[in-house]
């Protein structure tokens, strides 16, 4: 288990208390190159996030699927908001119900236990990640603010609260199309 936080100490007696604390390394925080050396270690990537009680915050994104994606790894999320904007169920990777652990050991098995699943998945999850990098979001991006501008100050005003300003959204979770 790659990364630290509140949870980790509870994590760690866990394992302890399913006799797996000589299979379960917790590494704590690491570097970018480390981080990346264990996943290039890796046959998939599972995190099953929660979304935290009380409509507190979660998953902004979920970045990590898209870092784990670009190593060519399928991965197992849990079907939480973040989660869902990263991960394209059946695509680059699988989501699952995060508080069930059965549907989630489940998913793991199916993308282990089948090369082509786990060959398909992770291969559309570099593609993916390829398009959501950083410099095709800003190509996105500035594509979209020269539309604007060559649209002119009234057609701008008249633009807020109508589609054309769901761009923003989909600059992150859906590639542009063909024609902006």
């Amino acid at each position: 288990m790659i990364g630290d936080g509140t949870l980790r100490p509870e994590l760690e007696r866990a394992a302890r208390e399913a006799g797996l604390a000589d299979v379960v390394k917790f590494a704590g925080g690491v570097d970018d190159a480390t981080r990346d050396a264990w996943l290039d270690r890796a046959s998939l990537f599972i995190m099953p996030s929660r979304r935290p009680p009380g409509n507190r915050a979660g998953e902004g994104f979920g970045m990590v699927f898209v870092e784990a994606n670009a190593r060519g790894l399928p991965v197992v999320g849990g079907k939480v908001p973040g989660v869902v904007d990263a991960v394209v169920d059946g695509e680059t990777g699988l989501l699952t119900d995060p508080t069930d652990p059965d549907a989630v050991a489940d998913a793991a098995i199916r993308v282990l236990s089948d090369a082509e699943l786990a060959r398909r998945l992770g291969e559309a999850g570099a593609a993916r990640a390829r398009e959501l990098s950083w410099a095709n979001i800003v190509a996105r991006l500035q594509r979209r603010l020269d539309d604007v501008a060559a649209a002119g100050p009234a057609d701008h005003r008249a633009a807020r609260g109508s589609s054309r300003w769901r761009w923003a959204r989909d600059l992150f979770v859906s590639p542009a199309p063909p024609d902006s």
